[in-house]
This record gives structure tokens, C-alpha cells and sequence, in this order.
């Protein structure tokens, strides 16, 4: 994890463009209890919910305009690591 902090895209390709990921209500919460948990258990030290927030931005067809029904980019913003230890992963 960078110490300057920054966002994460899930849904956009090497060549930046928007694929999305489709996503229920359901996949969504559960993705969200899997982030809050690997925050707490694979980190040292732990990465606290405040470190970080997660936005679910809903893909819109660039001809249509059309929003695309259960397709999202996925955007996890972390803060800067203003701690002079290091976050490590733990596997």
C-alpha cells in the first residue's frame, strides 16, 4: 500500500477503459464485509475503517447514456499513512 495514500479502480482495464464489474445488492454487502474484515486480519498493523472508504459508481453506456443495470467501478480511496510503521500484508 502506498504511504501517500491514493484510489483504487476495480472495473477499469490497463488501457483505462470502463468495464465495470457486475454487482448485486447482495454482492456488494458481502464485498463490503470482506473488505472490512481483510482491513482488520491481513494488515499489521490493522487498517482502520476511518483509513479508508469504498465507492460503488454505476457504469453508464457512453453511446446510450443509459445507466447499466448492476454494473459498477469499484473505488477504494485510502488515506495517506500518516504512521511511521509500515501496513504489511498478511497472506
Amino acid at each position: 500500500m502506498n504511504a501517500e495514500g491514493g484510489t483504487l479502480y476495480i472495473g477499469i482495464d490497463d488501457f483505462k477503459v470502463v468495464k465495470g464489474i457486475r454487482l448485486s445488492e447482495k454482492d456488494i454487502d458481502k464485498l463490503l464485509l470482506e473488505i472490512d474484515n481483510g482491513s482488520k486480519t491481513r494488515f499489521s498493523p490493522p487498517i482502520l475503517p476511518q483509513k479508508y472508504k469504498v465507492d460503488f459508481v454505476k457504469v453508464i453506456n457512453g453511446r446510450t447514456r443509459y445507466v447499466l443495470n448492476e454494473i459498477y467501478v469499484i473505488e477504494i480511496h485510502i488515506s495517506r499513512n500518516t504512521s511511521e510503521v509500515p501496513y504489511l500484508y498478511n497472506r
